[in-house]
This record gives C-alpha cells, sequence and structure tokens, in this order.
C-alpha cells in the first residue's frame, strides 16, 4: 500500500509530468503573446521539456522557465527575427509563384525551401536552450543538424510541429476544439515529444566528442 501512494509510483510520477506540461504550456503560451518574445519563449519552453524528456531530475518548471527566458532572450529573439523575416519572404515568393506567375517548377523548389525552413527553425531554438554558443554558430549547426539527421529524426520532428497547421488548414472545422488543445497543453506535448527525439540525436554527437 505505501508503495501506490508513494511519490516514486510510475503512476504519480506521470501524472507530476503532466501536471508540469500544463504549467509550461500556459507559461509558454502567456510569454508568445507580444509575438517578439517568441524565439525566447520557444527557447525556454525546450529548455525545460528537455530536461523534462530526459528524467535526470526533478525540476522547478516556473522558475527554469523564466531562467532560460532571460537568460536566452537577446540571442534567441534576434534569431527568431531573422527566420520570422525569411518566412515572410518564402511565403510571398509562394505567392508571387502561386497566384501571379503560375511557375510550377520554381513553386516546387520554393516548397523543398520551405521544408527545409521548417527543419532549420525545429533545430534552432533547441540549440539555443540546451548549448552555449555564438549567434552565427547556433544557426550554423541548426542548419547541417537539420540535413544530417533528416531521416527520420528531422522529418519526424518537423511532422509533429506543422501537424496542427495541416490539421487547421486541410480541416478547418477541427479548429474550434484544436485551437483550445493547443492553448492548453499542445504546444508543451509537441515540444516533450520532440524532445526525446532531440536527446536521441545529440547523444550521437557527444558520443562522439567524447571519444575524440
Amino acid at each position: 500500500m505505501g508503495k501506490l501512494f508513494s511519490l516514486d509510483n510510475p503512476f504519480w510520477r506521470s501524472l507530476n509530468t503532466v501536471a508540469d506540461m500544463l504549467i509550461l504550456n500556459l507559461l509558454y503560451v502567456a510569454c508568445c503573446l507580444p509575438v517578439i518574445t517568441v524565439g525566447a519563449a520557444t527557447s525556454a519552453l525546450y529548455a525545460v521539456s528537455m530536461k523534462l524528456a530526459s528524467k535526470d531530475e526533478d525540476i522547478y518548471v516556473t522558475r527554469s522557465f523564466f531562467r532560460a527566458f532571460v537568460s536566452n532572450f537577446k540571442q534567441a529573439t534576434l534569431i527568431w527575427l531573422i527566420f520570422l523575416g525569411i518566412g515572410a519572404f518564402l511565403l510571398y515568393d509562394l505567392y508571387l509563384v502561386n497566384v501571379l506567375y503560375n511557375l510550377q517548377w520554381l513553386e516546387v523548389v520554393l516548397l523543398i525551401l520551405c521544408g527545409y525552413y521548417l527543419l532549420c527553425i525545429s533545430y534552432v531554438f533547441v540549440l539555443q536552450s540546451r548549448y552555449e554558443n555564438t549567434f552565427g554558430k547556433t544557426i550554423r549547426n541548426s542548419l547541417l543538424l537539420a540535413i544530417a539527421n533528416i531521416l527520420p529524426w528531422s522529418l519526424l520532428i518537423g511532422g509533429i510541429n506543422v501537424l496542427p497547421l495541416l490539421v487547421m488548414w486541410f480541416q478547418p472545422g477541427n479548429m474550434p476544439v484544436l485551437i483550445p488543445v493547443m492553448l492548453v497543453g499542445g504546444y508543451a506535448a509537441s515540444a516533450y515529444i520532440n524532445s526525446k527525439i532531440f536527446n536521441r540525436v545529440f547523444a550521437r554527437y557527444h558520443t562522439k566528442e567524447e571519444e575524440v
């Protein structure tokens, strides 16, 4: 009976993780509202979710989130503004090519670039949250890791990230359900699943570094 109510019981640990993710999701959504802070908020989201996914230590979600938010704010915001500009440029080009000029071959090229862009942005804020590095090296590493791990991990991570957008685009009738789900816990749940994959990906490179 004592084991049933022990905090080390898998059931209670899982319940505690769910509660942590609900709090984390609330913090993330609130800190994304100014828009310009999305980069810092995403870095903080992954700083916490990577620790939750690794289960190496017990953490205080709120304290850890704001500590990562503040420490990553300057560089993560700059990265976010650059990627935001690139994303806007790609979408505008897609609009021109698809609507005004109807150049199918160029549209295919732009769609491939958009896919690579989504993979890179999936990596860059995780790298920002996990490693102390220069602005240029953080972006460079995101470009390299997205390609080096494209099968299957990068595509899987990118698919998890864009799945809600695809559902809203192709099945807009589900938006009244999907949006509240994302606001309550969807972002943290996606980050938690991705963090499991990122921990696996990064472990490969840590092992190589240790061998060298």
